[in-house]
C-alpha cells in the first residue's frame, strides 16, 4: 500500500504534527509513505529525517481550487501509483479529491476542529464537499464526530480515530529558565501555564475569564499564556 499525505499548512502545529506521528508510525510498519506539502512548509524538514527524497513533493499552493498545483498532486499519484491520499488541511481536502478523480486514489480526511463545517449563509458547497468528496473522514474525538454528524453527515462516512501522544518527548528537562523570577511570582503561588497558539479558536478569551472567578478565591494563583499568532 502507498499512502501521499498531503498538507498545505506552511507553520509547523498539532496538526502538522500528529501527520508526522501518522507518516512515521506507517513507515515502521512497512507502508510507503509519502508527503506532499506547500512551498516552504517547515513539515518537509522533519519528514526528510525518515523519508526518502524523491518520497516527497513540495510546490506552491494557493488555496483549494489551484488546478496548476492539482495537476502536478495528480501526475505525483499516477507517477506512484498512490492507493490512500490523507489530506490534512481544509485546502487539502478539496485539492487531495480533485487530483485524485477518476484515479485507483482513495481520499481520506482528518477533521481536527470542533466548529462547524458551515460558514456563513451558503451550506451547499460544503454539505458536497464532506459528503461526497471524500471515502472517509476522520475525526479527532467523539465531539467532533458528533459535530459532523449534526451537520449532516453521514454516520458510516465518519470514524473517530484519537490522536497520538509521544511521551518520550514529555520528559523533564533541566529548567534553564527562572519563570517565577522572571514575572515576579511568588515561591508559594499556584501557576497555571497555557501553552497554544494565539488564534480565535484556541479559547484563550474564555481561559481568562474563567480564570478571573479563580483568583477571586485564589488570589495568589497565576496564569501565563504562552504562544503566538495574530491575537
Amino acid at each position: 500500500m502507498k499512502v501521499a499525505h498531503l498538507n498545505t499548512e506552511k507553520t509547523f502545529r498539532g496538526g502538522e504534527q500528529q501527520a508526522l506521528y501518522l507518516m512515521k508510525g506507517l513507515v515502521e510498519k512497512g507502508i510507503e509513505n509519502f508527503l506532499i506539502c506547500n512551498k516552504g512548509a517547515l513539515i518537509r524538514e522533519k519528514a526528510e529525517k525518515f523519508l526518502k527524497k524523491e518520497n516527497i513533493l513540495e510546490l506552491r499552493i494557493n488555496g483549494e481550487f489551484d488546478f496548476p498545483a492539482i495537476f502536478k498532486i495528480r501526475n505525483f499519484f499516477k507517477k506512484n501509483n498512490i492507493d490512500i491520499v490523507h489530506c490534512h488541511t481544509s485546502h487539502a481536502h478539496t485539492a487531495g479529491f480533485l487530483s485524485s478523480l477518476f484515479l485507483k486514489t482513495k481520499t481520506v480526511v482528518s477533521r481536527r476542529v470542533d466548529f462547524s463545517i458551515y460558514k456563513g449563509k451558503i451550506k451547499f458547497p460544503n454539505k458536497i464537499k464532506y459528503s461526497f468528496m471524500c471515502d472517509k473522514i476522520i475525526a479527532i474525538s467523539e465531539k467532533i464526530r458528533e459535530v459532523l454528524l449534526n451537520d449532516g453527515i453521514s454516520p458510516e462516512l465518519v470514524s473517530t480515530v484519537y490522536s497520538g501522544v509521544d511521551v518520550d518527548r514529555l520528559k523533564p528537562v533541566e529548567n534553564t529558565y527562572d519563570l517565577r523570577n522572571s514575572f515576579k511570582i511568588p515561591e508559594n503561588a499556584v501557576v497555571l501555564l497555557n501553552v497554544a497558539a494565539l488564534v480565535p479558536h484556541k479559547g484563550q478569551e474564555f481561559l481568562i475569564k474563567s480564570f478571573a472567578k479563580v483568583c477571586a478565591k485564589y488570589p495568589k494563583a497565576f496564569l501565563i499564556i504562552a504562544g503566538d499568532g495574530k491575537l
